[in-house]
């Protein structure tokens, strides 16, 4: 479905409206006012029926993250990283150098900045305990979570400097979901990557697992890696998540994104703003402000993915489900 079609966003207000479902009406109407389409009693609509933010805390509930990740995201696949995550973390050691940063342009726990300061207090409510925060002014559009150990969020000057609360609320938080989750490795790697890594720890248990299109070298460094760090209480805790992942069924090129946008959507529903989300997308991306007209705006937004899966999340039942989870449909 197109995520930018107007009338299809104003057809599900209409049908919420008549079921009475005020919530997923307004949420309807808030795509169409942040592509600056809402009319003055739309804008009425909403003040009674507001987006809400839910508290950081809850957002960390394992119970939840089914409906966060979704089937594209197995939960076999989720628990390999929940054991390993920071064992393999240790094996990526980004160079500060790519990026232009030195020691200067720490972050972490500094109380002179309001980023640092944020970050500090979103850590302890979502219980991380281990991260770095840089800003970046060699690539100010850069908004990443770089897998290192202790993980890296960045970013880029033009993005963090002057950003709202609600902006900030959204980049610190959706960082600090995948690190939560540790689901930091599979939003960053890409796919063939992801499979090697995920082979690698397969083929412990199913010996004639099928490897046939990665990269030998990589998956035999690899797997000598993942064999290397696995003691006989991890071997036996990873058994029956190892042999999920086994399945045909896996989509490696579908993973990477399905993770992103679950990091997304809990920087949504934590910021409380999907204007504050979309600009920090929008900028991340290069593509400058959201122009004031709608036209514009639209054409701006077209044709990228996480900002299209974005729009199409906010009227999606499992937005609806986990806001009622959260308290904030009324």
């Amino acid at each position: 479905a197109d995520a930018l079609d107007v009338e299809s966003y104003r057809s599900l207000q209409k049908i919420f409206e008549w079921r009475r479902a005020g919530d997923r009406a307004a949420r309807a109407i808030d795509v169409l006012h942040v592509l600056g389409l809402a009319r003055g009693e739309d804008l009425a609509f909403l003040r009674e029926h507001p987006f809400g933010a839910a508290e950081p805390a809850a957002l960390v509930d394992s119970e939840l993250d089914d409906t966060l990740f979704g089937r594209a995201v197995p939960s076999g696949l989720r628990q390999v990283f929940r054991i390993l995550g920071g064992s393999l973390l240790k094996f990526y050691k980004p160079d500060l150098k790519e990026y232009g940063l030195t020691r200067s342009h720490r972050l972490t726990n500094d109380g002179t900045h309001v980023a640092g300061r944020m970050a500090k207090e979103l850590a302890s409510s979502m219980g991380v305990r281990h991260y770095e925060l840089y800003h970046c002014d060699a690539r100010p559009d850069l908004f990443v979570v770089e897998p290192a150990d202790p993980p890296m969020m960045i970013f880029g000057d033009r993005i963090i400097e002057g950003a709202s609360a609600a902006e900030l609320q959204f980049m610190l938080v959706r960082g600090f979901k995948l690190i939560q989750s540790n689901m930091v490795l599979p939003s960053y790697l890409s796919p063939s990557d992801l499979a090697t890594v995920i082979a690698a720890v397969v083929q412990q248990y199913v010996t004639d697992y099928d490897v046939t299109g990665l990269d030998p070298k990589a998956f035999s460094e690899m797997s000598r890696q993942v064999s290397k760090m696995l003691s006989r209480r991890m071997r036996e805790e990873l058994m029956p998540f190892a042999y999920e992942c086994s399945s045909e069924d896996m989509k490696f090129d579908a993973i990477g994104r399905a993770v992103r946008n679950a990091a997304s959507d809990v920087g949504l529903l934590s910021c409380g703003s999907l204007e504050a989300a979309l600009r920090v997308l929008v900028q991340s991306y290069g593509l400058g402000e959201l122009p004031e007209q709608p036209e514009a705006r639209i054409v701006t937004l077209r044709g990228v993915s996480a900002i299209e899966d974005l729009l199409r999340f906010m009227v999606s039942d499992e937005h609806f489900t986990l806001r009622k989870r959260f308290g904030l449909a009324r």
